[in-house]
C-alpha cells in the first residue's frame, strides 16, 4: 500500500472507521500505526477506509487476495452485504472464480485484455462463449473432449468420442449437413451421472469410462476417468457416499441437455441451447 501515512486508529479518532472495524476484523489492531500491520491487515484497512466514506462507485482491485481462507469467506460476505445496504455500484476484480460466481450480480470474463462474455453468473457457468470460459469457470472445470458428428441413420446425428458413439438430441441435427465435422464436446462434471441418479430421458446418454482416481473431498467425491481412444481425463462429481474404486469401469449417463459443442479452430461455441 503506498501513500500510508503514520498515524493511530484510536476509536476516538475515527468514529466511523471504528464502527467498520468490528466487520474486517480490525478491532484489536486500532491503535497500531500501519507499520505494525500486516499485509493483509493494511489491507482490510484499506476497505474500511473505502466504506466509511460511502462513496457512490466502488472500485475494488483484488481486495482480499493477502487474506486467510477463514476471513476471505467473512470479508466477503461483508461487502456483499455492504452493496445490499448501500446499493452503490461496485466495479471488482478478481482472479478468483469462487468470488466471482458468488459476489457478482453480472460478471465479465476478461482474456488478454479481451472482453470474451458478460453477464450472470450462472448464465456464463452454464453456457460459456468459449472454451477459455468453459475452462476458466468451474472446479473442475468443464470436461473438453475431442469429438467429431457424424451422419447416422433416420436423419440423426452421432458423436463419436474415442471408440463410442452416441446419439445426439434433435436439436443439434442442424449442425451438420453431409460430411463428418471435427468438434469439442464439453460437459461439465456435474452433468456427468453415475448408475442409478438418473431417470429414463432422452438426452440422457451412456458412456463406458475407466476409474483412474477417486478424490473424496468430504462432501462429494471427484472421480477421474479416462476413455479408450480418448487422450484427455474425465472429471465427475459424485456425492460423497460414491462407492467407486480404481480401476471399476463404469457406464457413466451424460445428460446432453447440458452440453456444449465448441469449434476446435475458433474455440467458440457452436451450440448453446
Amino acid at each position: 500500500m503506498s501513500g500510508w501515512r503514520e498515524q493511530s486508529f484510536a476509536p476516538g479518532k475515527s468514529a466511523a472507521f471504528t464502527g467498520a472495524a468490528p466487520n474486517l476484523g480490525l478491532t484489536p489492531f486500532l491503535n497500531r500505526r500501519p507499520h505494525a500491520l500486516s499485509g493483509g491487515q493494511r489491507q482490510r484497512v484499506a476497505v474500511g477506509r473505502a466504506i466509511v466514506r460511502d462513496p457512490k462507485v466502488f472500485l475494488f482491485d483484488e481486495p482480499l487476495s493477502n487474506l486467510d481462507a477463514a476471513l476471505r469467506v467473512s470479508t466477503r460476505n461483508e461487502l456483499v452485504s455492504l452493496h445490499d445496504r448501500l446499493g452503490a455500484t461496485t466495479i471488482y476484480v478478481t482472479h478468483d472464480q469462487v468470488e466471482a460466481m458468488t459476489m457478482g450480480s453480472r460478471i465479465c470474463i476478461i482474456n488478454k485484455g479481451q472482453l470474451v462474455q458478460i453477464g450472470p453468473p450462472m448464465d456464463v457457468y452454464r453456457r460459456p462463449a468459449n472454451t477459455f470460459v468453459a475452462s476458466f469457470l468451474g472446479s473442475p472445470p468443464m470436461n473438453l473432449l475431442a469429438a467429431t458428428l457424424e451422419p447416422g441413420t433416420e436423419n440423426r446425428l452421432l458423436l463419436r468420442i474415442g471408440t463410442q458413439t452416441i446419439r445426439v438430441p434433435p436439436k443439434w441435427d442442424g449442425l451438420l449437413e453431409d460430411h463428418s465435422r471435427e468438434i469439442v464436446f464439453g460437459i461439465r462434471p456435474e452433468d456427468l451421472l453415475l448408475p442409478g441418479q438418473t431417470q429414463g430421458d432422452d438426452d440422457i446418454v451412456e458412456m463406458e469410462m475407466e476409474v483412474i482416481g477417486v478424490e473424496a473431498l468430504g462432501a462429494e467425491t471427484v472421480l477421474i476417468f479416462e476413455m479408450e481412444g480418448l487422450d484427455s481425463t474425465i472429471f465427475v462429481k459424485a456425492d460423497r457416499f460414491a462407492k467407486v474404486d480404481r480401476g471399476d469401469r463404469i457406464r457413466v449417463n451424460a445428460d446432453l441437455s447440458a452440453a456444449r459443442l465448441f469449434d476446435p479452430q475458433s474455440k467458440q461455441v457452436i451450440t448453446n441451447n
